[in-house]
């Protein structure tokens, strides 16, 4: 249903001012300025209709005092045209029309489209036929707009303004004349690719960067818009065989990627690259290449000349590397892969390195987890000891076949846990050495830790787990109540 409101305004908006009404207020304006204010803002508004006939004094009045402002020329011709005078309001129409006072619509509304563009057939201002191109487009007269524009192009050209003929050209769509303009006959080639890109040209812009040489900046623009086999193309025109290689590669183009890495002399990503394809023997051909430039440059990385050397199958030449690193993890690699090969003695050379490097620095449980890689019980229970790992030296102990010692060790791990308040880890280590009834006890204990740290529902979790079903199912009550659920 309408607003009552609403039918009213639109009945405002609609009200009819009489003829006499409207003369009897301008006759009780003071000026002629005044009038034309008046009527004018009339004519404007939503409010009311301005009826189409008044006293011819009135209309010579409110003309005069406005028609010596060039602006208000075309205001001047709409009071003429709705007051009846079309004669005269054609003629004002014109002087604003020449006065470039008239929009597109205006144009239309008075009937002066045709006139207005036979006024610039002869014109040899530039930017007059792009402005009157402008209006030719928003009348949707295209052809009228590209007449005028490449008119206004030849002009500029003529008169050597470059830079406006080419963004005259980038209007038109004329690639080639964008090129002219700015890359031959100025050498401003950034600027003709920046238009050329923005005219939806990618392709001539690349073009362009390769007609100057620059094919690094080609390869770029072709890589951001997804051109990557111009961009491979290019890269390698510029001598940037690895971006080459790595968009080769992006794109399955393998035995391409490869040569570019090769003629890169980045040999390794070349190499693993070959693995990752299968191809075992161009594979390690490359490791090989990459070890032995590795090894030629003044201060070689001894690690990275052992990881050439174990993908390239030279085991001993590998280990031997590894430890010349003498760093901890190439030490630790070193060791395992002696180690894997059957290698035992220097395993347990390389081994007994790393672990004194560990011991070293008291890094204890590292050095644990090394020794009982290496399978050096001793020396692991010691260092699981050392670190207060009770319960992993007691693992140890326990695969040795050690079970008395295990179960001294897994003592030791409760009480530590017990002291800490970790009863529920506790729990785990007394299950593990199989004494079941400290389990329970410890179970009793981690029940009543979380209970005090309101912890209701990791208190339900380690009875159910412990088989008590009604104290499980309270303390799950419990925790139900407190969340409100």
């Amino acid at each position: 249903m309408t607003d009552p409101e609403d039918n009213q305004k639109e009945e405002v908006k609609k009200e009819h001012l009489e003829k006499e009404y409207l003369e009897k207020i301008l006759g009780q304006l003071t000026s002629d300025k005044g009038r034309a204010e008046l009527v004018l803002k009339l004519m404007s508004s939503e409010k009311y209709e301005v009826p189409c006939r008044l006293s011819k004094d009135y209309i010579d009045g409110i003309v005069s005092a406005i028609e010596g402002q060039e602006w208000r020329l075309t205001s001047a011709a709409k009071i003429l045209n709705h007051f009846g005078f079309k004669g005269k309001a054609r003629e004002y129409y014109k002087r604003a029309m020449k006065a470039g006072r008239l929009s597109a619509e205006e144009l239309k509304e008075a009937g002066l489209v045709e006139e207005f563009f036979e006024q610039y057939e002869n014109n040899e201002f530039a930017g007059d036929l792009d402005s009157a191109a402008k209006l030719a487009e928003e009348l949707g007269l295209k052809e009228k707009a590209n007449h005028l524009r490449r008119k206004a192009m030849e002009l500029c050209e003529k008169k050597e303004l470059f830079d406006y003929a080419a963004e005259l050209a980038k209007k038109l769509g004329l690639t080639e004349k964008v090129i002219e303009y700015y890359h031959e006959r100025q050498g401003k080639t950034e600027k003709a690719i920046f238009a050329l890109y923005e005219m939806g040209c990618p392709e001539s812009a690349i073009q362009l960067y390769e007609k100057a040489g620059r094919f690094e900046s080609a390869a770029k623009l072709a890589e951001n818009m997804g051109l990557f086999e111009t961009a491979i193309s290019d890269y390698e025109k510029a001598g940037r065989y690895w971006r080459a290689a790595h968009f080769a590669e992006k794109i399955g183009l393998v035995e391409k990627a490869i040569e570019d890495y090769e003629k890169d002399e980045s040999f390794d990503s070349a190499a693993q690259l070959a693995e990752q394809e299968g191809m075992k023997e161009k594979a390690q051909e490359l490791y090989t290449r990459a070890m032995e430039i590795e090894e030629e440059k003044d201060k070689p990385d001894f690690h990275h000349i052992a990881e050439y050397a174990e993908k390239a199958g030279m085991t001993e030449k590998a280990i031997a590397y590894y430890e010349k690193s003498g760093r901890g993890y190439s030490l630790k690699r070193g060791a395992r892969l002696a180690k894997e090969t059957g290698m035992d003695d220097k395993a347990d050379e390389l081994y007994e390195k790393v672990i004194a490097e560990h011991e070293k620095y008291e890094q204890h449980e590292d050095a644990a987890k090394l020794a009982e890689e290496a399978g050096m019980t001793e020396k692991a229970i010691e260092y699981y000891e050392k670190a207060s790992k009770f319960d992993c030296a007691a693992d140890v102990a326990k695969k040795a076949g050690m079970n008395e010692r295990a179960l001294d060790l897994y003592k030791k791990a409760i009480v530590l846990n017990e002291e800490r308040g970790w009863f529920r880890c506790a729990v785990g280590i007394a299950m593990k050495a199989g004494m079941d009834d400290k389990a329970q006890e410890l179970r009793e204990k981690a029940i009543a830790s979380e209970e005090a740290h309101g912890h209701f529902w990791c208190a339900a979790d380690i009875a159910e787990e412990a088989g008590m079903k009604e104290k499980a199912e309270f303390y799950k009550r419990l925790d139900r109540l407190v969340k409100g659920e």
